[in-house]
């Protein structure tokens, strides 16, 4: 009789045991296909956070040529007068125009590496910026702290000099006002202007201040420089030999724009017509900063105050109209020279603060499935594994917010840094020739040829080999500019 009852309930049992198998795989199955949904939604997710970083490529080789013409169009130009009074008038104008061609050589060099690394599968955006590039062509961290370092550096020096300009100009027209707080008072105008992320949007910011840097510094101070020369000017030479290293530093100074070329290039519709662009902006500039110097240099305006040109000028009207043209263009300048820094540094931090969110979602899959094969549908693990991924979804949902705000603080931090720079140099010309012997010396000559060298080597065809010499000596010119030019500054 037992064994009966026993068969007859296991008989009655088998719909119902039955069910609850189907109900657990159903269980597991809207798990999986919950965690799956989940992991696409975050995928998808990063991938539009991704885009909304990537530069949009709007620039035409027009646009690309203005950016990278204002970009040396900057302080540099100032004190060109007085390095062409330290290698002479012919000796100036040739060795300007050839350190032109040099620099437009090791943008190429940087260029043509970053397309190596696209073609070796590395994803643009991480070379889209000359340190990711240096990380990626140095293998690993201490590459990309190397460029992170001499590269911020450079363009807060640069900006400091245009902090150290425009302060001194408010100082000599509100004599109250201390040089400290003259930097202070351009803090917000500063920030706000470095609020505009993407290079190509600061074209219109370019067109502005070449016109006011052309018609009012260079066109006020080349027509005094005219009527200097007629009636008598000064004696030139056309080679000091014993002062030619003096010539190094306030040349690549004017001359380097290494760091916009990465950023400039990959805001251009076509980044094949790259290497033109920059050309015709640096043979502009070469052509009108010789002039430049050759005029100042021949009206005797190289021994102006602090090496500036436009402290040579007669006081009157005309001055002050140079003297805010200048300060107005380099104000529209800062911006851009302050555009390479910020963004090494901004990436540099995000990606400590927020490193890739893939692991965490495949771990929270993974996790999910495994808990799923061997509990039943309604369970604990399963909603923690739910509520895992909502807290995924929540931290990757804010992540844009927490980023703008890291920017925001790091842009604040910068453009403090510069200001603070400013305000304490006193003389922009010995300013210039460090700043151009060693830190141009190495950034704009040394670390793209090794760059190009770890990236493609010597090749095997007679092109690519060429290219790879000529790297070579442009490392060994860099190590000389540095040695050679540093010293004869200091000493200076």
């Amino acid at each position: 009789l037992v064994m009966n009852m026993n068969d007859e309930m296991m008989t009655e049992s088998r719909p119902l045991l039955a069910h609850v198998g189907d109900v657990v795989e159903e269980g597991k199955e809207r798990d999986q296909m919950q965690s799956q949904s989940t992991t696409e939604q975050q995928q998808q997710k990063q991938k539009r956070i991704e885009e909304e970083r990537e530069p949009k490529r709007e620039l035409s080789s027009v646009g690309a040529s203005i950016n990278m013409f204002k970009l040396l169009l900057g302080a540099g130009l100032l004190a060109l007068p007085r390095a062409f009074s330290n290698s002479g008038l012919m000796a100036g104008a040739l060795l300007f125009g050839v350190l032109g061609l040099l620099c437009w050589f090791t943008q190429l060099l940087l260029l043509w590496s970053k397309d190596a690394a696209i073609q070796r599968g590395i994803s643009p955006h991480r070379v889209q910026t000359y340190a990711g590039l240096g990380e990626v062509a140095l293998k690993g961290g201490f590459g990309r702290w190397v460029l992170t370092i001499s590269v911020s550096t450079l363009q807060l020096l640069f900006c400091s000099a245009y902090v150290l300009v425009i302060s001194r100009t408010l100082h000599s027209y509100i004599p109250g006002l201390p040089h400290w707080a003259a930097a202070v008072v351009m803090m917000p105008v500063l920030l706000l202007l470095a609020s505009i992320h993407w290079i190509q949007n600061l074209t219109f910011v370019s067109a502005f201040g070449i016109i006011v840097y052309v018609c009012g510094v260079i066109g006020m101070t080349s027509y005094f420089a005219i009527k200097s020369i007629s009636h008598g000017g000064v004696p030139v030479e056309d080679v000091v030999w014993s002062r030619l290293p003096l010539f190094i530093g306030s040349s690549l100074y004017c001359l380097e724009g290494i760091n916009g070329t990465l950023p400039i290039a990959g805001g251009m519709k076509n980044p094949k017509n790259a290497p033109g662009a920059l050309l015709v902006a640096l043979m502009t500039f070469s052509i009108v900063g010789a002039g430049f110097a050759s005029l100042g240099y021949a009206a005797g305006f190289s021994t102006a105050a602090g090496g500036v040109v436009i402290n040579a000028l007669p006081q009157g009207i005309p001055k002050i109209i140079v003297e805010w043209a200048l300060a107005a263009a380099l104000l529209c300048t800062h911006p851009l020279q302050l555009f390479p820094a910020r963004e090494i540094i901004e990436e540099h931090v995000i990606s400590i603060l927020f490193p890739s969110h893939s692991s965490s979602i495949s771990s929270s899959s993974s996790s999910s499935s495994s808990s799923t094969t061997s509990l039943p549908p309604i369970s604990m693990s399963s909603m923690s594994s739910i509520k895992k991924d909502s807290r995924l979804n929540f931290k990757l949902k804010h992540k844009r917010a927490i980023e703008i705000v890291i920017r925001s603080i790091i842009r604040f931090v910068l453009v403090g840094i510069t200001c603070a720079i400013g305000a304490a140099v006193n003389d922009f010309g010995p300013f210039a020739d460090v700043v151009g012997s060693f830190f141009l010396g190495f950034a704009g000559f040394i670390l793209p040829s090794v760059i190009y060298l770890r990236m493609i080597g010597f090749g095997h065809s007679i092109g690519s080999r060429a290219i790879a010499i000529g790297s070579v000596l442009t490392l060994l010119g860099g190590l000389v500019f540095m040695v050679i030019g540093g010293y004869a500054a200091i000493t200076q």
